[in-house]
């Protein structure tokens, strides 16, 4: 192909000289001006990120690069490795370096650019030029072979491309003459992409060698595969439209079918064989491509004779033997099959590849590959990118990240080699994925196996089992053991041995084929029946592991799936032989694999599970815990904190867990727990560390550092070594590391609250449970508050297009506008009920942002009587239908799903989130109803403690820290539902005890919920309630109401936290001036302050009006503060630009005779410019922050939002300043002078003097004290 070498040049100038360059002063200049400056003389000094990589990514499309089709791009700065590698052909990797940087010399700092070049030409084997570019030049280099066969790079000196000089001999039309523009031909020639021919495949194919191969990292591996995976799907698709009706093909794929339809969850009726059958292609298609790559990988251990590349392959297709394509691949495959018989099993995955270019292709990429030399899960590194996220969060499958599976095994004591001896120890992983644990296995089985090659195999083939319900992913597991036992095969000389006849890695459903039939049945040894996926060798095998409950480790990551949404998933539990007696409601299916691993342990066999923390308090865990009690010691919990170690998984909230199978019941009892709780904001600090090599790290690096390094985290998980130190972070920065002060013994089946490093101080068992003298409730669930993704698709089509329905549309939850569109009667109205989440809960005080509403369809007899909510509610009826409960006639379709007692909602209530940091109780008495998410706790009849009392006892510090000791975690997150808040100690009042009586009434005061006129009762519109004495709670709320109510004026602070400084409260001004508080004050708009230059006519110069004219211009002018440079009002703005760099002052205005000297520029939203003239400087900064303000929260304004913004005046400054003395005053900290004036007013009983304490820290700290007292504890 002949190239345009001017024009390419040509655009490589455009790029070159496109207008991104500035040097310290933020002035733009030339490419060329910037080349020259000294790096401190530019903007950015440091610019290989900034500047150059951007312009080395445009040359490279130039050249025909596009980012992971043929041209991989390191985004991530992490790792010895190149910014650019080529993928279709094995051409260059290419490096970015600062601006000038010195890219040629190469010293002795082995972080020079050129070693970097050096090294990575000599470790990423495959590749035959590096470059290097710093913006001004690109120098290229070499990589050669010496006569012993050790590689050598050489810098190409003579192939400096310098483009300054390009572009300056482009410039003077010099160029054709000149040895520089030879080069530059020279580099478009050798490295502008271009498509190779089939043929020429099938001739790179046939004469590659070993030393030309690439050992791919997992970057350049994706970009070859899933490449050629979505061309063999549309190959695997059309063969599949091909199957006669009723051929065998047919009923296999439709078995198939029906088993990925099951496991994915898809309902029937929604499009089911469609979306399995395309999953079932997916997977087929991933089958096809990994089995070319395991006789790849079979070819470069030598284990098999080469066909697909190096020589072999050149051999076979030309004279004498002259083979096809395909008879050469079924060469391949018998010769796979002979080393490995399940190599082709007779799936319904066996495709085969049919059209010959598409082959090819698949062919020319897996042979650019050296796979005897990859170190990393080739197989699960694809199945974790294969999983797409609904399938995680459908299955619960999350790929297991490396490090977590070193450290698992680590902790449960995986070690091959004692005494200089393999050790055959017996693993089970009983939900082994794509199998991450068995692969770690095998590789420490490897790394042990030198001069014991046949007993380290025979360990691995014979010792680890691995069972996984999904076919696909249990094919990979057996490719992935596969793929690490052949460097110990290669090694073994006799051929007989060499051979693997089936591995202990089976398709079935772990709890239902593996369970202990022991422990309940008394079998002993079970025969199996014949499965159609199981055959011979392989089925003796699967066997051993029902019978075998003599496990030494178990471990995994087993799938997280809650009953919830479900439930048919649960119910073959619920009568199993074995499984009906652990099974109970609202569990989560990883319980249950829990359960499994305990069953299968020998006496002092080790489980090591990663899971979610909730099994450890929720409700539905009991049999679990009971199970673990019973049967195992509780070594160590090792907590992450809410690190997040799957990507897609919702929660994070990961423990892992090691148990000891223990049959000594004295020993359990007295077992003592370790407790490793690591610190989340340490770990994701963002902090650099250089490590010896030179390379940046973070604080995350060397955590997972940590977690691999068995000797170091022995030491660091020493409960005695708390001087332990990881570089000079101290362990306590890192972790918590001690013993619970629970020990085993002292647990049971209920919830466990492990995370208690010593025995609390004073005792609450002497209290009453909160449960005792009131109710917990939850909030409305509706079952069906709005359209969503998963809802949506419950509509049938022709109600679809008929109501044009679309996500987010409201069903029984509705804002204010969404009401008032149902055009609902008076009648109707009545079963609206105000409604509000649990964001809306503030500590002692509900923030109700927005005016929302629910439907509250529990009152309706009969819903057809009401058209309007009949009409609303009918358009989801499908929708609304596909509830469980009114699938079982349990509700109406047009019913609430839990729309609790009306009373609950219309009495005085706590509210407060099912999740917190913190407790976080609010008092109600509005005849509000609240969302699912908030727990509602009201009085049972006959208790006379009030709901004020019960705030302040929650809202206190004391029962604030008991709650974070003793209840459930979810990462940093607790959980207040019906079962932790059942166990909170409340003191009962003995209100004959007069003491007791007046604190109880100091704290929570003397008032009614309801009207009650006589007797000395005041409405308080605060609480809505009448009161005849304040408590400490009500002066709380009533200072929080006001504060969220300047909140809601505008005013920017935290009222939750402290302020130090009224410097720290910001005002939108535009938003004050529109609220309650400013309405009494005249304040003076731009609209009333502007002209524009529509008031000229047609005249632009003033002096040019008549005299009549001019008067009245000026007289106007005189009276304004601002000229905005445009005839018309219609404009939109998008953003404010300051002239002068960052300055509003330019140097003429238009109007600068009648004083305006100041301008904002506006840029407008088609890219024009509207020029704000001003008198005063100090109203010009006001108004451009104004704008400003406006722009953040609407991104694009028009005059009518500018025409209101408002000017500060006397008044309006004396309000806000009172305003801001308010909030400063409420929430300033605690000082020493203070708390002993408090102390005081505590000794005293100085009641009198509680109504002029307008701050909440004080106030909290009074509640404190007088909480403490009640439970007998002083500070």
């Amino acid at each position: 192909m002949i190239k345009d070498h001017k024009k390419i040049l040509i655009k490589i100038i455009n790029v070159l000289q496109q207008n991104r360059y500035k040097d310290k002063s933020n002035k733009t200049i030339n490419y060329k001006e910037y080349c020259n400056l000294k790096d401190h003389q530019r903007k950015h000094t440091c610019d290989e990120d900034i500047i150059v990589t951007p312009v080395l990514i445009s040359i490279l499309k130039v050249l025909g690069y596009e980012s992971s089709i043929n041209i991989i791009q390191q985004v991530e700065k992490s790792g010895d490795k190149p910014d650019f590698r080529t993928i279709k052909t094995n051409l260059f990797i290419l490096d970015a370096k600062s601006t000038n940087a010195d890219i040629t010399n190469r010293g002795n700092n082995p972080r020079t650019p050129f070693n970097q070049i050096t090294r990575y030409l000599t470790s990423l084997k495959g590749y035959e030029y590096g470059i290097l570019f710093n913006l001004v030049q690109l120098e290229f280099f070499q990589r050669t072979y010496e006569e012993d066969g050790s590689i050598k790079v050489k810098l190409l000196s003579n192939r400096t491309l310098n483009f300054l000089r390009l572009i300056e001999l482009y410039e003077k039309d010099d160029l054709d003459s000149s040895r520089i523009y030879e080069t530059f031909k020279w580099f478009v020639d050798t490295f502008a992409y271009r498509e190779i021919s089939v043929s020429e495949y099938v001739e790179i194919i046939k004469n590659r060698k070993i030393e030309e191969l690439v050992v791919p990292d997992k970057d350049f591996l994706r970009g070859i595969v899933y490449d050629l995976i979505n061309k063999i799907r549309r190959e695997i698709k059309s063969q599949v439209d091909e199957f006669e009706p009723d051929s065998d093909e047919t009923l296999r794929l439709k078995h198939e079918l029906k088993n990925i339809a099951r496991e994915l969850n898809i309902a029937e009726g929604e499009d089911d064989q469609e979306i399995a059958l395309e999953e079932f292609i997916k997977q087929a298609s991933y089958v096809v491509l990994l089995k070319i790559a395991l006789i790849r990988i079979l070819e470069d251990n030598n284990l098999i004779e080469k066909n697909l590349y190096n020589g072999g392959f050149k051999q076979k297709l030309e004279p004498p033997l002259n083979y096809t394509l395909h008879r050469l691949l079924y060469e391949a495959k018998y010769q796979a099959s002979n080393f490995y018989p399940y190599f082709y099993d007779g799936s319904p995955f066996d495709f085969q590849i049919e059209n010959e270019t598409l082959f090819i292709e698949a062919l020319f990429e897996l042979s650019k590959i050296n796979f005897a030399e990859i170190n990393f899960d080739l197989i699960g590194d694809l199945y974790e990118h294969y999983l797409n996220l609904d399938d995680r969060k459908e299955k619960g499958q999350y790929y297991t990240p490396h490090f977590i599976v070193e450290f698992i095994l680590n902790r449960v004591g995986c070690n091959p080699i004692k005494s200089n001896k393999i050790v055959p120890k017996t693993y089970l992983d009983p939900a082994c994925g794509s199998g991450g644990f068995l692969v770690e296995i095998a590789r420490r089985y490897r790394a042990a196996g030198n001069n014991k090659e046949v007993e380290a195999k025979r360990t691995i083939v014979d010792c680890i089992y691995g069972v996984e319900l999904t076919p696909f992913a249990s094919f990979l597991a057996e490719i992935n053991v596969i793929i690490q036992i052949l460097p110990l095969v290669k090694r073994i000389e006799n051929k007989k041995q060499q051979k693997i006849s089936s591995l202990k890695i089976f398709r079935q459903d772990s709890l239902f084929s593996i369970y202990n039939r022991e422990e309940f049945n008394g079998e002993v040894d079970v025969r199996i029946r014949k499965s159609h996926v199981l055959a011979g060798d392989k089925e003796l095998k699967f066997g051993e592991v029902i019978n075998y409950n003599e496990f030494d480790y178990v471990i995994g990551n087993p799938p997280y799936v809650g009953e919830k949404g479900h439930k048919e998933l649960f119910e073959p539990l619920k009568d199993h032989e074995y499984w009906k007696n652990f099974y109970q409601g609202k569990s989560d299916y990883l319980y249950y694999f829990i359960i499994l691993g305990i069953s299968k342990l020998k006496e002092g066999g080790r489980l090591g599970f990663i899971t979610t923390q909730y099994w450890l308090t929720a409700d539905g865990a009991a049999n679990l815990r009971k199970y673990i009690l019973d049967k195992t010691k509780i070594l160590e919990i090792v907590d992450f904190k809410g690190i997040k170690l799957f990507p897609e998984a919702k929660g994070q909230e990961n423990i892992v867990f090691i148990l000891e199978r223990c049959d000594n019941e004295e020993e359990r009892l007295n077992n003592k727990i370790k407790m490793i709780a690591f610190n989340k904001d340490w770990v994701l600090e963002d902090k650099l560390y250089s490590d010896s090599e030179g390379n940046l790290i973070t604080n995350y690096d060397r955590w997972i550092e940590l977690l691999k390094n068995l000797s170091q985290f022995e030491l660091f998980a020493k409960v005695e070594k708390n001087a332990f130190k990881l570089g000079k972070d101290e362990r306590e920065k890192i972790a918590d590391v001690y013993y619970s002060a629970v020990t085993q013994g002292e647990l049971d089946e209920n919830a466990w609250y492990l995370y208690i490093k010593e025995k609390a101080k004073y005792e609450f068992d002497t209290f009453d449970k909160l449960t005792d003298l009131f109710n917990v409730n939850q909030g409305i669930i509706s079952g069906a508050d709005k359209v969503t993704n998963k809802n949506i698709r419950k509509i049938s089509r022709e109600l679809h297009e008929k109501n044009k329905i679309k996500l987010n549309d409201p069903i029984f939850i509705l804002n204010a506008e969404e009401a008032k569109s149902l055009l609902l009667n008076e009648n109707e109205l009545n079963f609206l009920k105000s409604f509000y989440k649990n964001s809306d809960i503030q500590r002692g005080y509900i923030y109700h942002r927005d005016e929302q509403m629910v439907i509250y369809s529990l009152e309706i007899k009969d819903i057809e009587k009401y058209k309007n909510l009949f009409n609303h509610l009918n358009k989801f009826k499908d929708i609304l239908n596909a509830r469980r409960e009114v699938i079982e006639n349990k509700i109406r379709w047009f019913d609430l799903w839990w729309g609790r007692d009306k009373e609950i909602f219309e009495n005085e209530k706590l509210v407060t989130s099912r999740r917190s940091k913190q407790n976080r109780f609010a008092y109600e008495n509005l005849k509000m109803y609240p969302q699912s998410d908030i727990t509602i706790i009201t009085p049972k009849e006959g208790t006379k403690e009030s709901l004020k009392y019960l705030l302040a006892l929650l809202n206190s510090s004391l029962l604030d820290e008991w709650y974070g000791k003793n209840t459930k975690l979810k990462g940093d997150m607790r959980e207040y539902y019906y079962t932790p808040l059942s166990k909170v100690p409340i003191k009962k009042i003995n209100f004959e005890d007069k003491e007791e009586e007046k604190i109880h009434n100091i704290l929570g005061g003397i008032y009614s919920p309801s009207e009650k006129k006589k007797g000395g009762y005041e409405y308080d519109p605060k609480s809505n309630t009448w009161i005849k004495e304040k408590g400490l709670a009500d002066y709380y709320m009533e200072i929080k109401s006001e504060l969220y109510e300047l909140q809601q004026s505008g005013f920017s602070f935290d009222p939750e936290l402290p302020i130090s400084s009224k410097g720290e409260i910001k005002l939108n001004l535009v938003q004050f001036s529109k609220s309650k508080l400013s309405e009494n004050i005249k304040i003076n708009c731009l609209e009333n302050l502007t002209f524009f230059k529509s008031i000229f006519s047609k005249e632009k110069d003033i002096k040019k009006l008549t005299s009549d004219e001019r008067e009245i211009v000026e007289q106007m002018l005189k009276n304004c503060e601002f000229y905005f440079n445009t005839p018309t009002k219609d404009f939109i703005i998008k953003s404010v630009v300051y002239q002068s760099g960052d300055s509003l002052f330019p140097d003429e205005t238009e109007l600068i005779n009648y004083g305006f000297k100041y301008t904002i520029n506006l840029k407008t939203k088609d890219n024009g410019k509207i020029v704000i003239e001003a008198k005063d400087n100090i109203m010009t900064q006001e108004l451009a922050i104004r704008i400003n303000e406006l722009l953040q929260d609407e991104k694009e304004v028009g005059w009518d939002k500018l025409k209101v913004i408002p000017f500060m005046n006397t008044e309006l400054e004396k309000l806000i300043e009172d305003k801001k003395e308010f909030v400063f005053n409420s929430l300033k900290p605690l000082d020493k002078k203070i708390e002993k004036r408090l102390n005081e007013i505590f000794e005293n009983n100085d009641v009198g003097t509680f109504e002029k304490i307008r701050n909440l820290n004080y106030l909290q700290f009074l509640m404190d004290w007088y909480v403490n007292q009640l439970y007998g504890f002083r500070k």
